[in-house]
């Protein structure tokens, strides 16, 4: 396993995965549209939610919900340029985000 960190966020690389450490609370109305898919459990309630090539694992509260993380096939090798190129086109694809120049470090 390889990990970077790029501007605050981790990128990591496993076997066949790419995990990336993204974090944002949803508004209750996003939440109800996802709850409707639900996977109950007895305390907490967590969803892998599935947009495109992306699982995104959410978490429900009584506040509202929370996405974590998400997760993606891994393609090509880990490097620092390419956690940059990963990170950046997840935070397009699922925000429409552009996160500018991004620097990328390994992380020991």
């Amino acid at each position: 396993m390889k990990s970077y960190m790029c501007k605050g966020k981790r990128v990591l690389f496993t076997e066949n995965y790419v995990l990336l450490d993204i974090y944002r609370k949803l508004p209750p109305e996003e939440c109800t549209k996802l709850s409707e898919t639900l996977l109950e459990s007895e305390k907490v309630k967590v969803l892998l939610d599935r947009r495109g090539e992306y699982a995104i694992k959410v978490l429900f509260t009584p506040a509202g919900c929370e996405e974590f993380y998400a997760l993606l096939p891994r393609q090509g090798e880990p490097s620092p340029e390419r956690a940059k190129e990963v990170l950046k086109k997840a935070y397009l694809d699922l925000y429409g985000i552009d996160l500018g120049d991004v620097e990328c470090v390994e992380e020991s």
